[in-house]
């Protein structure tokens, strides 16, 4: 059945709403029904291209053509010149191409001469448009317009809900999308984030807040946030939900406690929000075990820099006050008989007045303020000496055994770090045991190491001492082993320890080119051992030092001290070495007196801290008069003595009170013959 024939059927209208059926079943499709509509309208009217479009906010889009061959002509962009034409027409017309017009021409041009326009409109908006271009010709074309009139209006709408449909797939398609993509990214944040019920009961966690808290997501979802927050309770959380709801946000740091019992410090912000008609807690925990533990150590580095400070200034005391009682000491020692009983006393007084300097000693090395010394030591007598001193303050209930070779060969090590050694490695043991009392083991024994040990891995084959210091306390537990050098880390409470003592331990270890390893078991104790490797040439026998007598001299010495002890017995002992001393307690005074008569003087020995003008700005103004004169400075501490210094000002010594008579006499022989270690 040809075109003309279909449009002369009687059942022509039955067939329209045939159309109007298969419209509204594609009206969930947009692509569908405009598909069928361009197929069943070319089909029925004969038109040699049918054409469906929609109308955009500032352009026409053509939803489809038919044939489909045409479809690039149809979205060409002259194409819109004859969209925009049909956007004012309100009712299905034959377009007239004899009046003059771009869209008239285009329809001319490519061979449209009979075409029929019609307008989709809702009411006063205007959705879309359908093109019959080309139609075969005139006979029917009222009927077909009237026809396609009622058609319009039905077709508008149900386009109109095709696309708002479609539309709205896409938005839920979309929003749908976004919501993933939302639960995804909450899924996936490092930080833990958790929604709470009213009851502190959890609704949602994410992945984060399972991995922090060491539960599964089907555990943590029969808990509440009072079962891992010891700070929220039964009785404080209503005030909590309510401060929530009225305040509306909450940020506070808190602790988490985890499945395995490890307590981790959180900072929080919560929202409380409703959704679907319920109250809701999210939250967004963080954990800042890193930024405590910065805070920790800032706050550590800041009481060591303090104390280092105390110490400076203890230090300065503290010698100045040994100086003359080490002085004087040595002075009667040489004055009482050999084998007297008071020679035996005075002895005893000066080896404890030398323990005090090497504590003194310690204090600064401890608090950073004094460069370590490395040198052949036998370490036998140093433990003793600590032991000792450990002895005294250790309760009895505590039983100290030792096992100290004295065939140990000679290490390169400083005293007094050993020392350090000893005493931190046995005040740790002291503190596993303190409350429950038990045994302390020192040892000492030389080793031939001919293969790793365990927990060795990179100790070299050789001789070496052992020092093994074992206690039968608490022992440490597995989970903290890996952590014991860490510095600041400490299983004690805070009254008892800073956290440093084994960090300090295994630095002075390393120092000395040793190893340490550090075996323990909770409830058996636990055992520290200590390499140190042997110096090779004192491997067995350690050679004697030969000691020089002491060397005096008759030069004329300017000695400058505030302190009046120091001045009397440094005067003193000069003077019994044959040297001729002008002292003097001021140094404006002192330096008055070397203007004078600046060749009066062959060596200036002057203290270092001092008022009005310091030993330094005193050796200065002395350089300036006479700068080839020796200048020896003393000092019970000051952090403004360096290499650096020396050299500006040409000091030829530097003496650390207290001194000894054999130290001062050595260091002026060597500035007055130009021999002075400060010039190599």
């Amino acid at each position: 059945m040809n075109n003309s024939s279909i449009r002369q059927d009687p059942a022509f209208p039955a067939m329209t709403m045939d159309i109007l059926d298969n419209m509204l079943s594609r009206s969930d499709n947009p692509g569908q029904l405009a598909r069928y509509l361009t197929e069943e309208i070319r089909e029925l009217t004969g038109a040699r291209c049918v054409l469906l479009i929609q109308c955009l906010e500032n352009t026409h889009a053509v939803m489809d053509v038919n044939p489909a061959r045409l479809d690039k002509w149809a979205e060409s962009p002259e194409m819109q010149i004859l969209y925009g034409a049909i956007h004012g027409l309100t009712k299905a017309q034959l377009w007239d191409t004899t009046v003059p017009c771009e869209a008239s021409e285009l329809l001319l041009k490519n061979g449209f001469d009979l075409s029929i326009m019609v307008p989709l409109r809702v009411g006063l908006t205007h959705v879309g448009a359908m093109l019959l271009l080309g139609l075969p010709d005139a006979q029917h074309l009222q009927s077909e317009i009237e026809l396609l009139n009622t058609l319009s209006k039905v077709l508008a709408l149900v386009l109109r809900n095709a696309l708002l449909y479609g539309d709205q797939e896409k938005a839920i398609a979309h929003r749908t999308k976004e919501l993933m993509l939302y639960g995804f990214s909450m899924d996936n944040m490092e930080d833990a984030v958790y929604w709470v019920n009213p009851d502190s009961s959890f609704k949602k966690i994410n992945s984060s807040a399972c991995k922090m808290l060491e539960y599964s997501r089907e555990e943590l979802c029969t808990l509440s946030l009072t079962d891992i927050c010891p700070e929220f309770s039964e009785k404080n959380w209503p005030k909590h939900w309510d401060d929530l709801k009225q305040g509306g946000t909450i940020n506070f740091e808190t602790i988490f406690q985890t499945k395995t019992g490890r307590h981790i410090p959180v900072d929080i912000s919560a929202n409380y929000f409703e959704f679907d008609g319920k109250a809701y807690k999210c939250a967004v925990a963080r954990d800042i075990s890193e930024r405590k533990r910065l805070e920790s150590s800032l706050q550590q580095a800041q009481k060591m820099e303090a104390i280092g400070t105390l110490a400076g200034g203890i230090a300065h005391d503290f010698n100045n006050i040994l100086s003359p009682i080490i002085g004087f000491t040595e002075m009667l020692q040489e004055d009482l008989p050999p084998n007297s009983l008071e020679q035996e006393s005075i002895t005893q007084i000066l080896q404890a007045a030398l323990r005090a300097k090497d504590l003194v000693k310690q204090i600064l090395t401890f608090s950073r303020h004094n460069d370590q010394e490395l040198k052949p030591v036998k370490l036998q007598s140093i433990l003793k000496e600590a032991l000792k001193l450990l002895r005294s303050s250790i309760p009895k209930t505590i039983d100290i055994q030792t096992d100290i070779d004295p065939q140990c060969g000679v290490v390169i090590a400083d005293t007094t770090q050993i020392h350090q050694i000893i005493m931190n490695l046995a005040t740790n043991a002291y503190h596993a045991m303190q409350e429950s009392g038990g045994t302390l083991k020192v040892s000492l024994k030389q080793k031939y190491i001919e293969s790793n040990p365990i927990g060795f891995s990179e100790l070299r084959f050789g001789e070496y001492v052992l020092l093994k210091v074992i206690d039968t306390g608490t022992g440490i537990e597995k989970g903290a082993m890996n952590k014991i050098f860490d510095p600041y880390f400490t299983t004690k409470e805070k009254e008892r320890g800073t956290g440093l003592g084994l960090s300090v331990v295994q630095g002075i270890v390393k120092t000395c080119n040793g190893y340490i390893h550090v075996y323990s078991e909770p409830g058996k104790g636990t055992e520290v051992h200590i390499y140190l490797p042997i110096m090779e040439k004192t491997a067995h026998d350690t050679p004697h030092e030969l000691i020089e007598p002491v060397q005096g001299g008759t030069e004329r010495i300017l000695l400058v001290d505030d302190e009046q002890g120091i001045v009397r017995m440094i005067q003193q002992m000069l003077e019994r070495l044959g040297y001729q001393v002008t002292s003097h307690t001021k140094s404006p005074q002192a330096l008055g007196v070397f203007k004078e008569n600046p060749d009066k003087f062959d060596l200036i020995i002057s203290d270092m801290t001092m008022p009005k003008m310091t030993g330094l700005q005193l050796a200065n103004e002395i350089k300036r008069v006479r700068s080839d004169i020796p200048i020896i400075i003393c000092t019970g501490f000051s952090d403004q003595i360096h290499g650096d210094t020396y050299n500006e000002l040409g000091i030829q010594g530097y003496l650390t009170k207290p001194v000894i008579k054999r130290e001062m006499a050595q260091a002026i022989r060597e500035a007055l013959n130009g021999t002075s270690k400060m010039d190599s």
